[in-house]
């Protein structure tokens, strides 16, 4: 069964995702995402936080090397394309739920609350993907990217998962029995899964 809110959740947990390590500092529950547009290539340079709606870790080919990205579509019109290093994705009470237990363990004995981005789309929550549409057949290897979770720095533990056709989590990622952890995506891709986070606070992830 799905996991159902708790009492007492934060105001905010914000969440920072990176291809090298950062530093950041929680944003105030106003904070309102900047929209420039970049050209094709370049990402936005603004700092922003994301808050609501739809963004998607994605990859795209730059002058013939891969970068990450963050896919921007929280606003209408074209999404903009942002450097990871200037994106903090703030989670709110919105995100609070709590652990079912049995095979969701990973996230602490049932009932215990934790933060979660969903699978599914959530009113309040920003709803973080993973995606690789930008590339096209024959421009890596195999047609498929590995995507490393190298690090986490935070008050918790982070886990990524998807559900199966039976409801039963398949992990991604999982900081509490090592890192890094990697996960191969086919080309064309875009996908969501369960970003879980076990304490309130900030926490810098490091992506390759």
């Amino acid at each position: 069964a799905p996991p159902t809110s708790p009492a007492g959740a934060p105001t905010t947990t914000p969440v920072s995702s990176t291809p090298k390590p950062c530093i950041t500092t929680p944003p105030p529950t106003t904070a309102t995402p900047t929209t420039t547009t970049p050209s094709s290539t370049q990402p936005a340079t603004t700092r922003t936080t994301l808050s609501n709606g739809h963004a998607d870790y994605a990859v795209r080919l730059v002058a013939g090397a891969l970068q990450s990205r963050i896919k921007d579509g929280t606003k209408s019109g074209t999404p903009v394309w942002r450097d990871p290093d200037d994106v903090t994705i703030q989670l709110t009470s919105a995100a609070g739920t709590t652990s079912p237990g049995g095979a969701f363990g990973f996230l602490g004995p049932k009932g215990t609350p934790v933060w979660q981005i969903p699978q599914t789309q959530k009113e309040g929550v920003i709803w973080l993907g993973w995606n690789t549409e930008e590339l096209k057949a024959g421009q890596v290897p195999g047609n498929a990217v590995t995507w490393r979770l190298d690090k986490v720095t935070g008050p918790g533990r982070v886990s990524v998962f998807e559900f199966n056709s039976f409801g039963q989590p398949q992990i991604i990622f999982n900081s509490a029995d090592g890192l890094p952890d990697t996960y191969n995506i086919p080309i064309g891709t875009h996908a969501h899964g369960n970003w879980s986070f076990t304490k309130p606070g900030t926490y810098n992830l490091t992506f390759t």
